[in-house]
């Protein structure tokens, strides 16, 4: 349980990371 809740969180992090590079690229 806690692996799968750890995986799914650091995939969500990373897709935020993700969004908020592509939005600073627009940005500038």
């Amino acid at each position: 349980m806690q692996i799968t809740k750890m995986g799914i969180w650091h995939t969500l992090k990373s897709k935020l990371e993700l969004i908020i590079l592509e939005h600073e690229k627009f940005s500038l």
